[in-house]
């Protein structure tokens, strides 16, 4: 049975104000004031109760993790991300909510490149449940897009599928040397090969240097930070009590993140609006997931 709550309810387990988090529910589209939008109703995210004759706006547990998603916990530990302002609405309401469709589909395309911090060959693993097949590779080409200094790595990641699921491909850009992996599914979904394209990015730089990484996936970053260690506390269970999909490649990235030893920081970059890093890494995931779709 699910424990709707309150506003107040919400407020004391993020140690926050109930206007705190009405505010946070309007920046996630949520709440208009203290009453829910269709968004939240169309995902059954609040419900009224109707307390001596008066209606009480109630939310789903589910709110609690997308409101931390955003930051919204007064002593929240955890990663720091170089853009607090990156949550859309469109994008939270995937994985974690249980309204795409999954599939656990093989991958196929495995990062061919030197590991950046490897001094014999390749390490670099394939994704779970991988064939073999010949990815687009590059080495270092020199530095791409624009790069903010401090670190010794910049990854970009991206992902795509067609018909979700469908043919899908998945890519990495390394912005400072120019390295860059794809490779791609002829049946997966987006959510796996977003996963697959940070796993394979992690898995070359290693977790030693220094990282920037930036993805325009709100899925992905709302995984590895937020949701994932709270899967794990719970047995890989969701907040309804469902079995976490993907959970191979979930659990996977997590561990990847969770064991970098250098400085890991999260910048959230918006689709096709001409970042060079970025449209980079979709045109190759599209070629892949046009090259699987044939």
């Amino acid at each position: 049975m699910t424990n709707w709550l309150s506003p107040a309810d919400i407020a004391d387990i993020l140690g926050l104000q109930p206007h705190d988090v009405l505010e946070g529910l309007a920046k996630l589209h949520l709440a208009e004031g203290s009453h829910p939008t269709d968004l939240a109703e169309r995902h059954t995210l609040a419900g009224t109760l109707f307390e001596s004759g008066r209606p009480q706006t109630l939310w789903h547990p589910d709110t609690l993790d997308l409101l931390e998603g955003i930051g919204m916990r007064a002593s929240a530990p955890g990663f720091r991300t170089l853009d607090s302002d990156f949550y859309y609405a469109d994008d939270l309401f995937g994985e974690e909510l249980g309204l795409e469709v999954g599939l656990a589909s093989d991958t196929e395309g495995a990062a061919a490149v030197q590991p950046l911090a490897a001094q014999g060959p390749s390490t670099v693993k394939a994704p779970i449940g991988a064939a073999d097949a010949q990815p687009v590779t590059g080495e270092g080409t020199g530095p791409i897009g624009k790069i903010k200094l401090g670190y010794a790595a910049v990854v970009a990641t991206d992902g795509a599928c067609s018909g979700n699921p469908g043919p899908g491909g998945w890519a990495w850009v390394e912005q400072v040397s120019g390295a860059r992996s794809s490779g791609g599914a002829a049946r997966t979904t987006n959510n796996i090969m977003e996963l697959t394209a940070l796993i394979e990015g992690l898995e070359y730089v290693g977790p030693a240097p220094d990282l920037l990484i930036r993805c325009d996936s709100q899925y992905v970053i709302n995984t590895v930070t937020k949701w994932a260690p709270a899967w794990r506390r719970k047995g890989w269970k969701k907040s309804d009590g469902k079995p976490v999909k993907n959970r191979e490649l979930v659990e996977r990235l997590l561990n990847l993140y969770e064991n970098r030893t250098g400085r890991t920081d999260v910048e959230w970059v918006k689709g096709h609006a001409g970042d060079q890093a970025n449209e980079l890494c979709d045109s190759l995931a599209v070629a892949a997931s046009r090259k699987y779709g044939k």
